[in-house]
């Protein structure tokens, strides 16, 4: 062939190909126009790449966007991959490469090599495509077979480069034109469904739309505290899984926690900033150790992390997983970029009305807990309340320290719990098993949310709050003033994360709690008092009848026994220091000794000598709560006789009459116990009560002395049973009184402090209500009882009421009364106490000359009124002088009925409390 039919040849191969590059539209088109010439060299494979680089111009994506095959191994358009080490040498080529045997060229990387040969590629062409200096793509021949390259063929491929170069620098440019608008559009739509979304599950749609089109598996919107952590798995984790959104529910999707892979540290550091991990098994920005993990508990191995970040806060994260590791495109790490400017507003929107939503329910929950602990009147009422309230299903404990004050305590004793709790009622846990708690007695809550994982927590704690099955747990304090006198406590026998909701919750049920806790604590006081009344009671009653020293025993030993005691002894003691016991109880109420032996001979304090301590401390009863422990008991002798009886607790409660010694009560536990505060106070009150009896005892033994002070028992029993009875009357008549007399000693005492000067009118105050409470005490021995409503009526004990003030304060009292009405004794009552109260308001406050005093029947029920010529007040300021209001409202309440206070300064005042008629007593049933 000549040289010029050469020439033309290359010329008709070079036009047809410019013809067919002048009429391309896409990547398909331009490597259809430039293969030609390798077809007819048999290629077996042809394939055109876009190459993508960094801001350095430094290769990092391949992407298929165009390719044939004869009988080759297809790669499949769209295939992107990362350029890796081994492919950056084909940079300092921009002429073609000619390869002709692909196992014997040494200018191919081994990486390189093994790739082509996996593709039974033999030899190839490969033409990089330089525009500019820029590297844009790779065009590439194949053949299965070794070749051989001519001049010829070398100045073709030479100029199809050349030609394919700029063809395709127009189609990149027009691609991306492309791409950009179709990024824009893709965008609008998702913005477009976020602007719409109302609920968690529609944002994570919105998302999804277009991360399933890239073959994401999972999306999770995970929302963020305060702090900057994932409430993973909480009541506000959304997740899209197989093709829907949903509320995530934990033992479904089995949460995985970022923080505890040290995944949040990746997004933390940089709110503004997208995560990308295409295969976290390689991803060196985790420890190893952690990939480890992840990889094992998930099916994930790439993901992308979006910070949810605006105005200086966390408001959310959102994940988008894959199952395999994966090269994300310019156009995905576009998308997700222009989201982080976007998503986190609507987030953020969502966050501002759940919030709004989320004070509404606080707001309504603690409502609805006020309404039930409210109502509580015991401590397993206040616990049965908190453990019926939202809260995840944790055990409730209700506790109380020694005193009711943790400063000054040695225990502690539980309450009340909830159902199915490992603590039990009635336990009693010394504070030394609880350090920790003494160390953050300080603090408003305590939350641990893991004891396993608390280092610093102290052993001796941990120990305890372990054996009660207690891995996570928060503490309410509950204080009184300035004391801590109790704590609300929640338990989970498994980890779990407090989250900010409910530490407010649990806070704001504390400060209900503790209401309630003091209402019911004064309330149990006040019955307690009353039981160890009527036990003391009963008791002197068992003691006046009691014919011997068994008897005496067994009146005073059943009220300690109900503490487990489990031993009781009375000994007889004289002039030399001698004992004799002469009565011994054990908790069944037999004696241990048969009677006939008793008393025994008289001893030595040599050999009791535990009871040698009544002695060294002979002024009040003794408690020794742990006899191996205690410093009082540490002598030898003490001990190995600790160690010969098992006395290991003990409680000695000196008998002696006028300081000469009548004898020793001794109780007796076999174990170490805390003594109660109540069990304290029953000894306390029931030792001189025993002495006296065995005093009465040892000093009359003749049957007239003991009838006599079987009397004065019965005296004293009475005597108690009235001052009891008066000091519940006496309780409403000067309690207001001394409420104004504390507040006006603390007003004196900040005064002194800061203005001495002003002393006086505190300190008037202070006196003017002390007379006014000391004239009501003496005026109450006077007045009739509440009781005698039932023999006299309700008309008669007003008329006298009217008088009593009438004679007492010189004012004018004018009564207008129906006839009796027909009432129940409680409502008569609570009418009477209304009128008592009024009257002693215009007494003490009113200044006034006349009063009128009226009841009367109605259609509808009956008006009781109470009007003065005073120099009236204001109803709706609270100051001392008139916090009997109070109770007028509540107890007007109680009957349904309604109360009207009409004063102003200067112009009297008209109370008038209406009530309807009760139902007759079947109807009210």
């Amino acid at each position: 062939m000549s040289l010029f039919d050469t020439v033309q040849g290359e010329v008709e191969i070079l036009y047809g190909a410019s013809d067919k590059l002048a009429k391309a539209a896409n990547p398909a088109d331009v490597l259809d126009a430039v293969s030609d010439y390798a077809r007819q060299q048999k290629a077996n494979a042809g394939v055109l790449m876009f190459i993508e680089s960094d801001a350095s111009g430094h290769p990092t994506l391949q992407e298929v966007a165009a390719e044939w095959v004869n009988g080759g191994i297809e790669i499949g358009v769209g295939t992107r991959t990362s350029v890796v080490d081994h492919l950056k040498w084909l940079m300092v080529y921009e002429a073609p490469l000619f390869i002709e045997d692909v196992e014997s060229d040494d200018r191919l990387h081994q990486g390189s090599r093994e790739r082509m040969l996996r593709y039974a590629i033999h030899a190839a062409i490969i033409m990089p495509l330089w525009v500019n200096g820029r590297y844009i793509g790779m065009l590439n021949f194949s053949w299965p077979h070794s070749m051989t390259f001519s001049e010829r063929d070398r100045r073709i491929y030479i100029a199809l480069q050349q030609q394919a170069s700029s063809v395709m620098d127009a189609l990149r440019h027009t691609d991306q034109n492309r791409r950009r608008a179709a990024r824009a559009e893709q965008l609008l739509k998702i913005n477009t469904a976020l602007s719409r979304a109302t609920v968690e599950t529609e944002i994570l749609e919105a998302v999804a739309q277009y991360a399933s089109r890239h073959d994401a598996y999972r999306l999770i919107l995970d929302y963020v505290d305060s702090d900057g952590n994932a409430l993973h798995g909480s009541a506000y984790t959304t997740i899209w899984q197989d093709g829907s959104a949903k509320k995530f529910e934990k033992d479904v999707h089995k949460p995985l926690p970022m923080d505890k892979f040290g995944i949040e540290s990746l997004w933390q550091a940089h709110p503004d900033r997208v995560v990308f991990i295409e295969n976290i098994e390689t991803d060196t920005r985790l420890e190893q150790h952690y990939r480890e993990a992840f990889m094992a508990a998930s099916k994930t191995r790439s993901f992308i992390i979006l910070p949810l970040h605006s105005s200086g806060r966390y408001h959310g994260v959102m994940t988008v997983s894959w199952a395999k590791p994966r090269n994300f495109t310019d156009e995905e790490r576009h998308i997700y970029n222009a989201l982080l400017q976007t998503l986190p507003a609507f987030v953020a929107t969502r966050r501002a009305y759940l919030a709004g939503e989320e004070a509404r329910y606080e707001a309504e929950f603690l409502y609805r807990a006020s309404q039930a602990i409210n109502a509580a009147t015991t401590y397993a009422e206040i616990v049965d309340a908190v453990s019926r309230l939202e809260l995840n299903s944790l055990d409730v404990v209700l506790a109380t320290w020694e005193h009711y004050d943790l400063s000054r305590a040695s225990y502690a004793e539980i309450l009340a719990v909830s159902p199915r709790s490992w603590w039990k009622v009635g336990t009693i846990i010394p504070v030394a098993r609880l350090p920790q708690v003494m160390d953050t007695s300080n603090k408003d809550f305590l939350a641990v949310e893991d004891l396993n994982a608390l280092s610093e927590f102290d052993p001796v704690s941990a120990a305890t709050l372990d054996s009660y099955h207690a891995r996570s747990f928060a503490m309410v304090p509950l204080r009184l003033r300035d004391r801590y006198a109790a704590v609300l406590y929640f338990q989970s026998a498994e980890p779990r994360r407090y989250s900010e909701r409910e530490r407010r919750l649990m806070i704001g049920i504390g400060d209900l709690v503790m209401a309630a806790f003091e209402r019911i604590r004064l309330q149990a006081e006040t019955e307690a008092a009353r039981r160890q009344a009527e036990m003391i009671a009963q008791a002197n009653a068992s003691l006046s009848q009691a014919r011997d020293e068994q008897e005496i025993l067994a009146a005073v030993a059943p009220l300690v026994e109900q503490y487990d005691a489990t031993l009781s002894v009375l000994a007889y003691t004289d002039e030399t220091r001698r004992l004799e016991i002469v009565a011994l109880r054990s908790r069944d109420g037999s004696s241990p000794i048969p009677l006939e032996f008793l008393p025994i001979t008289k001893f030595s304090l040599d050999d009791y000598p535990v009871l040698d301590l009544a002695y060294i401390y002979p002024d009040e009863a003794l408690f020794v709560e742990d006899s191996v422990h205690d410093p009082r008991t540490s002598s030898d002798s003490m001990r190995t006789f600790i160690e010969s009886v098992n006395w290991r607790a003990t409680i000695l409660i000196p008998l002696k009459s006028a300081e000469q010694w009548q004898g020793i009560l001794v109780f007796v536990w076999n174990e170490p116990r805390p003594f109660s505060e109540e069990l304290r106070s029953l000894i306390r009150s029931l030792g001189p009560t025993a002495a006296s009896v065995v005093t009465s005892r040892r000093a009359f033994l003749a049957e007239k002395a003991a009838r006599q002070e079987i009397e004065k028992r019965a005296r004293e029993l009475a005597a108690l049973e009235e001052r009891t009875r008066l000091a519940r009357e006496l309780h409403d008549s000067v309690s207001q009184a001394l409420y104004g007399i504390g507040l006006g000693a603390r007003t004196a005492r900040t005064l002194l402090e800061r203005d001495p000067s002003r002393l006086s009118e505190p300190l008037d105050y202070v006196l003017s209500l002390a007379e006014a409470g000391l004239t009501e005490m003496r005026a109450l021995i006077f007045e009739l009882r509440p009781e005698s409503l039932e023999q006299e009526g309700l008309i008669t004990v007003l008329t006298k009421q009217a008088a009593s003030l009438q004679a007492r304060h010189g004012i004018k009292v004018t009564t207008d009364f129906c006839s009796e009405p027909v009432l129940p004794i409680d409502v008569k009552e609570a009418l009477y106490r209304i009128a008592r109260e009024a009257l002693h308001n215009t007494a003490k406050h009113s200044k006034a000359s006349e009063v009128t005093l009226s009841l009367s029947e109605r259609s509808n029920g009956y008006a009781l009124e109470v009007a003065d010529n005073g120099q009236g007040f204001d109803p709706n300021r609270g100051f001392p002088g008139h916090l009997g209001l109070k109770s007028m409202r509540e107890r007007t309440d109680s009957l349904n009925g309604n109360i009207q206070i009409r004063s102003e300064p200067g112009q009297g005042t008209r109370i008038l409390v209406t009530i309807p008629t009760p139902p007759p007593p079947e109807e009210a049933s």
